[in-house]
């Protein structure tokens, strides 16, 4: 009898030791998955975390901001909706302007969302807005007005942000402005003098036909 339940326990005993071991090896392999994720996950993370905050122009954020004017906002409906106004503005006679205040107002509404440092540099690259429509505005007393009123708010808004100096550089490089007069520039943003700094953009915008 005692052999026959050594046998029975000899093999019991083995169909314990199969079975265990393949739970102790994945014991093991959970053990050592969890381990490589607690390294992995925190670095999967602080990847993720690097791509959505790091600069996608691959500049150094500490660097000027000058770099990033040619990502400030200008699409394609904010440069119809500026040739709209500044053609409009030109063209028409004062009673007609005044008709059309709603939609003057509607299409400023538009590119309300646009540097003005942009929207001044893109209307000096347009020549016939340039050499065209802003010389008929500049030179009518209500339309002058009504014209530099919103882009000296806006520019003012800009400025005590401290939103206009960083881009100086790179706006008088697309407004094709010597960087010479940087200085002078500089100087009429310290002293809020926007109707010269307009006017001084103009006058040294290359190819600029006329005088503000």
């Amino acid at each position: 009898m005692t052999p026959v339940h050594l046998s029975r326990f000899s093999l019991y005993s083995n169909q314990v030791l199969h079975l265990s071991k393949p739970a102790n090896s994945f014991a093991m392999l959970a053990l050592t998955i969890k381990s490589v994720a607690i390294i992995i996950i925190p670095l999967i993370a602080a990847f993720f975390i690097y791509i959505l905050f790091s600069d996608p122009t691959g500049v150094n954020l500490k660097e000027p901001r000058e770099v990033y004017f040619n990502n400030l906002k200008l699409s394609p409906s904010h440069k119809n909706n500026i040739k709209f106004i500044i053609e409009n503005l030109a063209i028409k006679s004062k009673p007609t302007l005044l008709m059309m205040s709603s939609k003057l107002n509607a299409q400023g509404n538009e590119i309300n969302d646009v540097h003005p440092l942009k929207f001044i540099s893109y209307v000096l690259s347009d020549k016939k807005m340039k050499n065209d429509y802003l010389p008929l505005i500049l030179k009518d007393k209500f339309k002058k007005m009504s014209f530099m009123k919103g882009l000296t708010k806006k520019l003012e808004k800009m400025d005590d942000e401290d939103l206009l100096k960083p881009y100086l550089i790179d706006f008088m490089k697309s407004a094709r402005i010597p960087l010479s007069k940087k200085d002078e520039l500089t100087s009429l943003i310290d002293e809020n003098k926007w109707h010269d700094f307009f006017s001084f953009a103009i006058e040294n915008s290359k190819n600029a036909s006329f005088l503000f």
